[in-house]
């Protein structure tokens, strides 16, 4: 999800401001024209941990659930997980909007869990952050392709993003 935007304070979202010189409209130079501006955040390190769960060994999709605190926006830059066999397909979702592209026709059941997080010595890092809004439910769903049970834990490793101010 993208980080959503505010209102350009110079230009009041119109995208163009005076000329002090000769009042003509010009391009707004804190927007360059866009009307939107990128807010300010204090960030500080949070990590968002999903509750330990066993994936049953039947290949069934096991669905953890997660609220995203209602006081705070986060921003995601790493993945780590947990877990006690490698054979193990995960699909996120935010709001019920699937996360991954890799749910395609022929691909329902997710991404090998290696692929999407990685390990603690080793995560999952984002080029760029995945931002999650307040009060978002994320939901995680895990099937075991190995026939035995399967313990798993997920931390998404970033930043809560507090109002900056002024």
């Amino acid at each position: 999800m993208p980080m959503p935007k505010k209102t350009c304070p110079a230009c009041q979202g119109r995208g163009a401001v005076a000329n002090l010189k000769d009042g003509s409209q010009q391009v707004c130079p804190v927007c360059d024209g866009s009307g939107q501006v990128n807010p300010k955040y204090k960030r500080t390190w949070y990590d968002l941990v999903f509750p330990k769960t066993t994936v049953a060994a039947s290949a069934v999709r096991t669905p953890i659930s997660f609220q995203i605190p209602s006081d705070y926006d986060i921003e995601i830059w790493d993945i780590v997980a947990t877990r006690t066999s490698d054979e193990l397909l995960v699909i996120l979702q935010v709001n019920s909007q699937v996360m991954m592209n890799t749910v395609t026709p022929g691909n329902e059941n997710g991404v090998y869990i290696d692929n999407w997080a990685g390990t603690a010595q080793l995560p999952a890092s984002r080029r760029f952050p995945f931002y999650l809004p307040k009060n978002s439910l994320m939901s995680l769903f895990a099937t075991d392709l190995s026939g035995s049970p399967n313990t798993l834990q997920v931390s998404l490793r970033g930043f809560q993003l507090l109002p900056a101010e002024g």
